[in-house]
């Protein structure tokens, strides 16, 4: 019986879907914060192998083995 009473409660259902709310809310952030890294990670990568082919020489294969380590 205080399980009805409780979800037919106002007060509680409010601060239920503020929990939700929070809850998605810092989902969202954590993803973004995630995916931030990962980009930096990315360009970093790619600023590295750009500045790797400079000094390469044709056919060295080092970029072939590099996708193969990672």
């Amino acid at each position: 019986m205080a399980n009805m009473t409780l979800a037919s409660n106002s007060e509680f259902k409010s601060r239920v879907s503020q929990l939700k709310k929070d809850i998605r809310s810092a989902q969202i952030k954590a993803a973004i914060k995630v995916n931030t890294e990962l980009l930096r990670l990315y360009w970093r990568m790619g600023a590295d192998i750009c500045e790797k082919q400079k000094s390469a020489s044709w056919g060295d294969g080092w970029l072939k083995e590099l996708s193969r380590e990672l």
